[in-house]
Formats: structure tokens, sequence, C-alpha cells
């Protein structure tokens, strides 16, 4: 039953019992969650006719919103399904109120959006792209030369990666090595540039 996917993608995957999540996260957010999974319509994505999936990796900021939209486009121009990524670990706070957020904009944009609990965030998102038959990855721009998403670049060569700025412009991912670079380039220019940003 695709409905029950996506409640039991947020309860399963996120590594809890309902009542944890519901501790974890805040009564109210908990129950306009579920709320918000029952009014969706149902969207089989293992069952979906178009075998191929567009994934955005968002972090738990509001502003990732640009990125779940910028995917929307992108996975039309491809005809593909449209999955949206959040992995939890102990790198950011937690932000309950965001992700709510996240889930709507995905929801309003026919995205199903995963939430998963991981230390290891680098294997949690290289495993979920292999397991979803993914063509494209729309992600932020990295915030160091160190980034993770250098090392998802450079693991994957047959997906198209994409960057959105924070003014809301796609890019893709063309010379991995030079992208790389220029982000090194930009860090020592801007060292505000500290946190990984959606």
């Amino acid at each position: 039953m695709p409905v029950l996917h996506l409640q039991m993608s947020f309860l399963v995957l996120y590594g809890c019992s309902p009542y944890y999540c519901t501790l974890q996260i805040g009564r109210s957010i908990m129950k306009n969650i579920l709320q918000n999974i029952e009014r969706l319509e149902p969207i089989d994505v293992a069952d979906s006719p178009a075998h191929s999936r567009t994934v955005v990796l968002v972090t738990n900021q509001f502003q990732c919103e640009r990125l779940i939209c910028s995917g929307r486009a992108v996975a039309d121009i491809s005809k593909t399904d449209l999955l949206v990524l959040n992995v939890q670990s102990n790198d950011y706070l937690p932000n309950p109120e965001a992700i709510q957020h996240l889930f709507n904009v995905s929801s309003q944009n026919r995205a199903v959006m995963n939430l998963m609990y991981s230390d290891n965030t680098y294997k949690t998102i290289v495993h979920y792209l292999k397991n979803n038959k993914t063509t494209n990855v729309i992600t932020g721009m990295p915030s160091s030369p160190g980034s993770i998403l250098h090392k998802i670049w450079n693991k994957f060569s047959h997906i198209k990666f994409f960057t959105v700025d924070q003014e809301g412009r796609l890019e893709e991912v063309v010379d991995k090595r030079f992208h790389c670079a220029e982000m090194a380039q930009t860090a020592l220019e801007d060292p505000s540039l500290e946190a990984e940003p959606c």
C-alpha cells in the first residue's frame, strides 16, 4: 500500500519506534506529519513505470526547498520519479520544523521524502542512490574541498549531478575535478563557508 510505504519510510528508516519519534520531534509536529501522509495521493514508487529516479539530497534547513523545486524540474524534463532524502546524523542539530516544511514542499512537488538516521552519512547516501536506480542527483553547493559531495560525485560515473546555489541557479557538475578545484579556491577566498549549506 503506497501510503503505508511513506509512513514506514519515516518510522522504520528513521530507526525508532513511533513513540520514540514522537518524543524526538515533538507531538504536534509528528501528528502533522502523519496527517499529511494520510492526505497524500497514493504513489507506488517501486512500481513506477519510469524506473529511474531523480534524488534530491537535503539537510535539515528551510532553504533546502529550492533544491526540491529544482529537482521537480529535472525530474519532469528527464521523465523520472522524484525522491528527496534527508540523512539525520550527529553532524547537524535537530530541526523538526524544517523537516516538516521540507516534507510539505516535497508533497507539493509530487516527491516522496525519506528520512534516515545514520552515523555514516556517506555510506547511507551511496547505498540509497544505488538501490533506487538513480539517474540524477540535486544538491546544494559543497561548503569545502573536503565536502562529502565531492566523494559522492566521484563515486558514480553514470549519474548526472546538479548543484543549486543560494540564488536558485541550477548547474550540472560536468568536470568534477574542476568543480572541486573551483570550490577550493572559493573556500580560500570566503572563509565564511564553514557549515555545509543546503
